[in-house]
């Protein structure tokens, strides 16, 4: 068992974090669950659907086409992101693979049935068409770091688990993590802006929780408004924040609560 306080770096035997100026033994797991171990490559590409993926040590190595960037602790740790570390941990530790686990320990618990972090023909042939920056429909994108950027889900799924994030009915998502855990994950961690996963947003004084994210062709987003058990989730098939149509509807949902309350 691996304690959230405990460095990650004597757990792993197939890749280690490299030789730094920073201290490798505070990238704890909650660091890397927090965003906040220190850790460089901020954000995540993946690879052009069909093309071979590396494995999870080459990646970490730095060997993908995008930046040609290893991990490493490149700031004292408290602040940064890792995602693939966690991945890589819970492999080593499970002796299974990331996607298999979430899905039998996850997704089938939870009734997620339509969620995937393996690329199958199922979702292949369900999948919307993504577009680029320019609305050109492109090829979609695949991922060796899956806790990263890997999910493959519905709208119906996402809004499911946001669902049970916010009922306090012990029969949901306690079926996979135990109540202090969940309490962790929404809490602030040791920077105030970072959960174990969620994120903290601030909208004219109502304080949410919750994620964003980007990649070619695709951006998602979810919100949870813990007291008034509101939640907010939006998928869309595009490359652009900017034509992107999240921020104005989490800013109308937020003054709507506001209003409310």
């Amino acid at each position: 068992m691996v304690q959230l306080v405990d460095p990650i770096n004597p757990y792993l035997t197939r890749w280690k974090l490299p030789q730094s100026p920073f201290d490798n033994s505070k990238v704890t797991l909650r660091r890397v669950l927090s965003h906040t171990a220190g850790l460089s490559v901020h954000g995540y590409g993946g690879s052009e659907q069909g093309t071979k993926l590396l494995s999870l040590e080459e990646s970490l190595s730095g060997k993908t086409k995008r930046n040609r960037e290893s991990v490493s602790v490149i700031i004292e740790p408290g602040t940064g992101g890792g995602y693939t570390l966690a991945q890589l941990l819970l492999e080593e530790r499970t002796k299974e693979s990331f996607a298999a686990y979430m899905k039998k320990n996850v997704f089938r618990p939870l009734g997620l049935h339509s969620s995937n972090y393996e690329w199958i023909d199922e979702m292949k042939a369900n999948s919307a068409t993504a577009y680029d920056t320019l609305r050109r429909p492109i090829k979609n994108r695949i991922f060796t770091g899956q806790a990263t950027a890997g999910l493959q889900t519905t709208i119906s799924d996402l809004s499911h688990f946001a669902e049970l994030s916010i009922t306090a009915d012990p029969q949901q998502l306690n079926k996979v993590l135990r109540p202090e855990t969940i309490r962790l994950m929404e809490e602030p961690s040791n920077d105030g802006q970072n959960g174990l996963g969620y994120r903290f947003f601030n909208f004219e004084g109502l304080q949410t929780i919750g994620h964003t994210g980007e990649n070619e062709g695709w951006c998602a987003s979810v919100f949870l408004h813990m007291p008034t058990k509101s939640g907010l989730v939006i998928l869309c098939n595009g490359s652009s924040w900017k034509h992107d149509p999240g921020n104005p509807i989490y800013n109308s949902w937020a003054k709507t609560i506001l209003k409310k309350n």
